[in-house]
Order: C-alpha cells, then sequence, then structure tokens
C-alpha cells in the first residue's frame, strides 16, 4: 500500500547540517526561499582583468620595498601565474603559482653590476607617463604581462598583452623573462 505524498513527514536534517534553503509553509508550495544571497565561496582568484579594463587593485602587482622592477606572467590556456622581483642590489626572487620549479630554480640568486645597469637602461626606455596603465585587450588563451617599476622613486604600473605589447616594453619583458626559470 502506498502512502499520499501529502501525508508523508519531510526527513529532519541532521542540527549540524546547513541550510541551503526553506520550502514554504503549505502543503504545495513549490517555491525555494534560499535567504539572503552570500558571497560565494572559491579558492580561485578574481579574473585579473576583464576585456582590457585594469586589473582590481586587490590583485594588481605592488613593488615590494627595495625593489626596481617586478613583471608577473599570467594567463595561458592552462592558467598559471610567475612572478620576478628584481631589487636595487640586484637580488631576484622567483615564485609561481601553483609552484611548478624544484626549490632550487626559485632560489634567490643576484644579478651582476653590468646586467643591473642594463636592467635599468630598458626601464628607462620606457615612457609610463606616455602610455595607459593597461595596453590592449586579453586573449583568454595568452598571457597578460604586468610591470612594477621604480623610476626616480616613484612607482609605475603597465598592464600589457600578447599580441599588443608597445615596442618600448618588448626588451623588458623579454629580459625579465629570462629571469625566470625555464619551464
Amino acid at each position: 500500500m502506498m502512502s499520499d505524498p501529502e501525508e508523508r513527514q519531510p526527513a529532519e536534517p541532521a542540527p549540524d547540517a546547513p541550510a541551503l534553503g526553506r520550502s514554504g509553509a503549505g502543503p504545495r508550495d513549490s517555491q525555494l526561499d534560499a535567504g539572503p544571497p552570500t558571497a560565494p565561496a572559491s579558492h580561485r582568484r578574481a579574473p585579473r582583468s576583464v576585456q582590457g579594463e585594469p586589473a582590481p587593485a586587490e590583485d594588481r602587482l605592488e613593488l615590494p620595498a627595495g625593489a626596481l622592477v617586478a613583471l608577473r606572467k599570467s594567463g595561458g590556456l592552462k592558467f598559471s601565474s610567475r612572478e620576478v622581483v628584481v631589487y636595487r642590489d640586484g637580488r631576484v626572487t622567483y615564485q609561481a603559482i601553483p609552484p611548478e620549479e624544484p626549490e632550487a630554480a626559485r632560489a634567490p640568486r643576484k644579478l651582476t653590476r653590468a646586467q643591473l645597469a642594463d636592467l635599468r637602461g630598458l626601464i628607462g626606455q620606457i615612457d609610463f607617463a606616455g602610455l595607459t596603465a593597461t595596453v590592449g585587450r586579453q586573449n583568454p588563451d595568452l598571457f597578460a604581462y604586468e610591470i612594477a617599476a621604480s623610476i626616480r622613486r616613484r612607482s609605475h604600473y603597465l598592464e600589457v598583452f600578447d599580441g599588443s605589447i608597445p615596442e618600448p616594453v618588448a626588451p623588458l619583458i623579454r629580459r625579465l623573462l629570462q629571469l625566470m626559470p625555464q619551464a
């Protein structure tokens, strides 16, 4: 013998179970009251930029104290993010998200005086004031490059994308990419 669905009692949830919503009070209510909206929990960061918009301020590449220049390369078919920072004294640090290189590849190293002078020359060739903070638009399969640089004690920020890298910026990006471990 089958019981009428209206007569069945719903199973009580466990006391520590999270509430996903509440059904209406009537026997035939079909609407779900999900309660007030909450922020979605996610292990991923917010998108870096959308269709050429600047990176959100909370995700923008910051120049650490004592640093000369920093580069973040992110994106690609299988998203990755890699950063290199060169300090005024020539120290170079590197990190990747997720970490993909062996520990030895991430160990800090130091540029020679000649290499540091060459890097300063490349930075000096860029007219940061003449460029907008974001140049071009990102194709989802290509990379975005964020650059933060210190010139005469002023910090400058620039974000460019594969396919629209201004000519004066390209040599600096190439040089900083050479400082990253080869993937």
